[in-house]
């Protein structure tokens, strides 16, 4: 094992949520080579996601309660050496299986995603209704993320099971929806660099979306499948981010990292590489490098980016169900 030195220049901290009842956020470095670098476990009950708001990480817990099935939200403190602190204020979301948090303005908002609601901690929740075509993963409403818009003036929902995305005020008062092709199970959305244009995974169909926005109003400008027709396998999008003139989104079953070039109001394909693991839930970047944490197999892996596509793998860390990085 390597050790973080503190005085190193190069260095980035990144916080790992690992989803098994005997682990919890792991802090690790990545440094200017590429190589990622353990450096402690912060034991927390099943974590589903994390938001970083200055020097305070913000976490989803699966079902820490004992004499309940919510989920509930807590907050560490982060040190200047960028370890982790102990727990503080922990609070229900009031729904089953946050799996997405969002801090606007100080507040805390959240996506319960089986109990069909949103929530701002600590006194508000919001539910949807309804089903989308699929009755086996649209039976119900599913909230997937909640994340503010690049004019921070509303929170976005991606509902993947109503097929739609909901426009919310920052008291959950509902403002605007827009739909998208049924069956599609819209998961997780993005925005370019000018806040005009949005990016959406949807996880049932593999395609990715992309969106005019303007003051809270989305409009649906076209549809983009980032996976071969010939691959028979199942396979269901995940995370999606955005750089410059490019979009990536994570593949689970085809394994991969689906590479796009931003072309006006649709999108190219460039590229689909390895993501050298099984089922990458989420990823991020980082000093030119590409980190994604693949749940199935275990491991977090670091790629070198050449000309905005994923090269040479420089490291990997093992981890216990990674589905969630910040850093």
């Amino acid at each position: 094992m390597r050790w973080y030195n503190p005085n190193m220049d190069g260095i980035t901290d990144l916080y790992i949520a690992c989803c098994s009842k005997d682990a919890g956020i792991l802090h690790a470095t990545i440094d200017d080579n590429g190589v990622l670098c353990r450096r402690e476990m912060v034991h927390l009950d099943r974590p589903m996601y994390l938001a970083k708001d200055g020097r305070q990480i913000y976490a989803t817990l699966r079902s820490p309660y004992a004499d309940s099935s919510c989920s509930s939200e807590v907050c560490i403190a982060i040190s200047d050496d960028g370890s982790l602190g102990s727990c503080s204020g922990e609070r229900s979301t009031h729904g089953l299986v946050s799996a997405y948090i969002s801090v606007l303005d100080g507040r805390i908002y959240t996506a319960n995603y089986l109990s069909s609601s949103i929530s701002r901690i600590p006194d508000i929740v919001v539910e949807h209704e309804g089903q989308g075509k699929d009755i086996a993963r649209q039976d119900a409403p599913h909230p997937h993320q909640i994340i503010p818009t690049p004019d921070g003036e509303f929170l976005a929902v991606c509902d993947l099971g109503l097929d739609a995305i909901y426009t919310y005020s920052k008291d959950l008062v509902l403002c605007d929806e827009a739909r998208l092709p049924a069956g599609s199970g819209p998961r997780h959305i993005a925005f370019s660099q000018d806040g005009e244009h949005a990016f959406l995974a949807c996880e049932l169909s593999s395609e990715t979306a992309v969106l005019g926005y303007c003051n809270g109003h989305f409009n649906l400008q076209s549809m983009h499948r980032g996976i071969p027709s010939s691959f028979a396998g199942e396979n269901l999008s995940a995370a999606i981010r955005t750089a410059g003139d490019m979009v990536y989104v994570s593949q689970r079953g085809y394994d991969t990292i689906t590479h796009y070039h931003i072309r006006g109001n649709r999108l190219e394909l460039a590229a689909n590489t390895s993501c050298n693991g099984h089922w990458p839930r989420d990823f991020i970047m980082v000093r030119g490098f590409l980190i994604v944490a693949n749940e199935r197999s275990g491991n977090v892996v670091a790629f070198r980016m050449e000309n905005g596509i994923c090269a040479e793998m420089t490291s990997e860390l093992e981890c216990p169900s990674p589905i969630a990085l910040t850093d």
